[in-house]
């Protein structure tokens, strides 16, 4: 199975080029610039294995004014060193410990969230419980704080797709991308919040690895990459996708 992964950045060009003659190299535009999509699975870890100390990461231009230094924009040492600290908690040994989560939040949003012999917006539901979900597991949030922290996310996902004009125009209007900002500034003090707590096992394992690794500002915009509205509507759609067609199996 592949994926693809679009590349906007200018000086990846040389790489581009290397390999325009292959099936799943190709050229467009996105939002008037030109982006290469890579759609093979070798080429994709051969790209990911470049220097990346070399080489600009053109997500940067777009996102990292929403989200700041984290791993999507590490250098080499810093996703080496994110590598050996989350690899540990991917492990079946680790994940087993999030079974008595899990089970906790299927049966309270199918308790809370269907409503049976009723048709529901499946999409809406998947989303709630994704959002539901990785607040839980990375930040130990439920119920009201939970809800909160989903808020925000929201409005900071809305940043993301807006167009980046931090502006406010009235003590009563700003635009979507301050407004998004801002939700992060909020976020990131609850993220703080929680590692301090430790808040959750995950929270616990990841300050205790990352000491003297990883300064704390990168560590919790990384966090709150983890704990953004992208990872439940990415989920929702696969979730949404697989009952859609279970009729096919």
């Amino acid at each position: 199975m592949w994926f693809s992964i679009i590349i906007l950045c200018d000086l990846l060009f040389d790489f581009a080029e290397k390999h325009m003659n292959e099936d799943r190299v190709f050229v467009c535009r996105f939002a008037m610039r030109p982006t290469y999509v890579i759609a093979s699975n070798a080429l994709v870890k051969e790209l990911l294995e470049i220097d990346q100390d070399q080489t600009y990461n053109g997500l940067q231009d777009f996102f990292f004014g929403l989200f700041g230094p984290n791993i999507l924009f590490a250098n080499m040492s810093e996703l080496k060193a994110m590598r050996e600290i989350l690899l540990p908690l991917m492990q079946p040994s680790a994940i087993q410990n999030y079974n008595s989560i899990m089970e906790d939040l299927v049966s309270t949003w199918i308790f809370n969230e269907i409503d049976h012999g009723q048709p529901v917006i499946l999409y809406e539901k998947f989303k709630k419980f994704s959002t539901m979900m990785s607040l839980k597991l990375f930040l130990g949030l439920e119920d009201s704080s939970a809800d909160h922290l989903s808020t925000l996310a929201t409005t900071h996902w809305h940043g993301i797709i807006s167009v980046p004009l931090n502006v406010k125009m009235s003590f009563f209007m700003s635009s979507s991308y301050r407004k998004a900002t801002e939700a992060k500034e909020e976020i990131l003090k609850i993220i703080e919040q929680r590692l301090e707590q430790k808040g959750s096992d995950f929270l616990k394992q990841v300050q205790e690895k990352c000491l003297n690794v990883v300064d704390m500002e990168f560590l919790k915009n990384t966090i709150l990459l983890f704990t953004c509205a992208l990872i439940p509507k990415a989920l929702a759609s696969l979730l949404t996708s697989f009952v859609d067609t279970s009729s096919l199996w």
